[in-house]
């Protein structure tokens, strides 16, 4: 029963964090609470924050294992921990950070945390969400390293969220960035260059 709920719970934090996301809920919301307008970023962080962290610590607190941790699992553990921690701080360098966070004041409501736009060269020359990809691999090494039943449905539940979360996601780039990002679409995949 308690996988039940870790799953219930995964689809509830996935489901806002998309729907948090959304032009048109911010819309809404500042046009509610216009005081939020400049807090927004931030307190969605700290609830997309908060949200993981409670739900991978239920995830600790559950000990049936998928499979006995033996010393060879520390090579899937190197092998795709490694990658992608350094997948995930490229992609982040590209950001920039305090606005990422909502530490300071967006530039406009309908912008990402970039300094420079739509960023396509580095990683992002290769993949268009290279950042969920270092995430992917950081996350599968985890499992890995703690084989319990509760991280493989994060992990799964994830896998699972991705290509909906991504879908939601260039729907606001291409209201961003318009036919820009639409030629940078059909150039570069999503999440595996070349085939997806």
């Amino acid at each position: 029963m308690t996988y039940v709920f870790l799953t219930i719970g995964w689809v509830i934090y996935y489901s806002l964090h998309t729907l948090l996301a959304d032009l048109q809920v911010k819309k809404f919301v500042y046009t509610k609470v216009p005081t939020l307008k400049d807090w927004y970023r931030l307190i969605y962080n700290l609830l997309a924050l908060s949200g993981l962290i409670l739900l991978i610590y239920f995830s600790f607190l559950q000990e049936t294992l998928l499979w006995e941790f033996q010393t060879w699992h520390w090579i899937p553990v190197l092998v795709f921990g490694i990658p992608g921690l350094v997948i995930m701080g490229k992609s982040a360098k590209t950001f920039d950070l305090p606005e990422f966070f909502g530490l300071i004041k967006s530039t406009a409501m309908d912008k990402g945390a970039s300094e420079e736009g739509l960023i396509q060269s580095g990683l992002y020359a290769y993949v268009r969400h290279p950042l969920y990809i270092g995430t992917i691999l950081f996350v599968l090494s985890i499992v890995f390293l703690f084989p319990l039943v509760s991280l493989g449905i994060f992990f799964v539940s994830m896998l699972i969220y991705l290509p909906i979360g991504i879908h939601f996601e260039e729907k606001k780039l291409i209201r961003e960035y318009g036919h820009t990002y639409k030629a940078y679409q059909k150039r570069v995949k999503r999440l595996i260059p070349g085939v997806y």
